[in-house]
């Protein structure tokens, strides 16, 4: 899916075209796509592991979701100099896995605007080693 002048977008690249997602559609889930193959797996690997025994499996995915749907609409506000994308979204992922765990009911992930269909299928990647035990992922 992803052209060829992006794969090698850094994080400010990646956030700029997905804050383009009115202008370039195309770009902005083009970057999505790669921001999730480039910290998509590690972020999940760690959410995984700091969760064990506290978040299952769909869950571990539902509090990724909505980091990612969160990231997605305030890609516009994303600097550089605070830290990267992959920081971003494992502290957006993690305060989603607090919502979750409280029990709050609004954390955003209705009405996704983009198609989650066309994440790579080896954006797991970065979380080798995990198993699955009774709908618990574990290392």
């Amino acid at each position: 899916m992803p052209d060829d002048d992006l794969p090698e977008a850094d994080d400010t690249t990646l956030a700029r075209l997905m804050a383009s997602r009115e202008q370039e559609p195309g770009k902005a889930q083009e970057a999505l796509y790669l921001l999730l193959k480039k910290h998509g797996g590690k972020v999940k690997g760690a959410l995984a592991k700091r969760y064990r025994g506290v978040l299952n499996a769909p869950e571990i995915d539902q509090v990724l979701w909505d980091a990612v749907y969160h990231i997605w609409l305030a890609a516009g506000q994303f600097d550089p100099a605070v830290g990267g994308l992959g920081g971003w979204l494992f502290v957006t992922a993690c305060r989603a896995a607090g919502s979750l765990l409280r029990g709050d009911r609004h954390r955003g992930s209705q009405g996704l605007l983009f198609e989650p269909a066309f994440v790579p299928a080896d954006w797991w990647s970065g979380a080798s080693g995990l198993t699955t035990t009774r709908g618990r992922e574990t290392r």
